[in-house]
């Protein structure tokens, strides 16, 4: 009787380990998702700005020499803003 209730002890004891472990990785895998997703966030503005400055029609700064320079400052000033009100609202 006491060897039945030794191992009823331990078989819960072993269940409740095992969801401490399924826990602990569950919640590792909410901060990496977490992190991926802040990060897809922040470099999708200039995927798309590239991506529209891109296309095969007239865009603005096209023929002009510094066209390159300015859209990159545009992109990195984006880019910023958009990690500054992530920051602030304390998404990040």
């Amino acid at each position: 009787m006491q060897t039945l209730k030794l191992a009823k002890t331990l078989t819960t004891l072993i269940s409740q380990l095992s969801d401490m472990f399924s826990n602990i990785i569950s919640y590792q895998l909410n901060i990496i998702m977490k992190i991926l997703t802040e990060l897809s966030i922040i470099i999708t503005i200039p995927t798309i700005i590239v991506g529209l400055w891109g296309v095969n029609t007239k865009v603005p700064f096209q023929s002009s020499m510094p066209g390159f320079f300015i859209v990159s400052i545009i992109t990195v000033i984006a880019t910023l803003t958009c990690y500054i009100v992530l920051k602030h609202i304390k998404y990040l």
